[in-house]
């Protein structure tokens, strides 16, 4: 039987993703209220980090998840720093299969009460169809790791995870 990783390094696949982020202790599948507010997207739930950091689970559907595109972006950024949330976890997906499931997080709000747009970061990991996404395979087995170890999940351990950069001089 394919893991919950295999499963959803394919392609876009809603329960598959659910599933997977239901095996952390921290993940509540009932979306916060104030995501119904997301324009073009919807959430799946949320993850609650050391710290009592909330962590929506976001979806939003774009023309095309293999590129980065500025627009998508913009809005999950102006959702959070509205509701002065320091992350999301987005899942940028598209009618091929696709999908780029990314970390975006406040970066430094410089004392200002509420973060300006250009205060937050995004990193992510993509599934292309037909491809073995090796990195995304590994970076989400690396986070069901800190699951399995009983290590609390952080914003630090998030960014870790999504760190291409780290990655590739491993």
């Amino acid at each position: 039987m394919p893991s919950s990783v295999d499963l959803i390094a394919t392609r876009y696949d809603r329960d598959a993703l659910l599933a997977y982020f239901e095996q952390f202790g921290s993940f509540d599948p009932e979306p916060p209220t104030y995501v119904d507010d997301l324009e073009d997207g919807e959430g799946f739930g949320m993850l609650v980090l050391e710290g009592g950091i909330e962590v929506p689970l976001l979806t939003i559907h774009v023309g095309n998840a293999s590129k980065k595109q500025k627009a998508p972006f913009e809005k999950v950024t102006r959702f959070l720093s509205e509701r002065v949330l320091d992350a999301a976890l987005v899942v940028f997906y598209d009618t091929s299969g696709a999908y780029r499931i990314a970390l975006i997080h406040a970066t430094a709000w410089r004392g200002r009460r509420k973060p300006l747009y250009s205060d937050y970061r995004r990193a992510s990991l993509l599934v292309e169809p037909e491809q073995y996404n090796k990195t995304f395979r590994q970076q989400m087995a690396r986070l069901l790791d800190l699951e399995a170890a009983g290590r609390p999940l952080t914003l630090d351990a998030l960014k870790e995870i999504f760190n291409l950069e780290a990655i590739s001089r491993a």
